[in-house]
């Protein structure tokens, strides 16, 4: 299985991308894992 790390400020931009097509098809199928991680989680305050 592949793991694939999103980096991203922006998510929700990803769900809709990652859920539809082929992208989708191959998670369904155990082939590849998608992790999205919020850069804003890691920060001490807001900007």
């Amino acid at each position: 299985m592949m793991n694939i790390d999103v980096l991203t400020l922006f998510p929700e931009m990803f769900e809709g991308v990652l859920g539809s097509s082929i992208l989708k098809k191959a998670a369904e199928q155990k082939a590849v894992h998608y992790n999205i991680v919020n850069f804003r989680e890691f920060a001490d305050n807001k900007h």
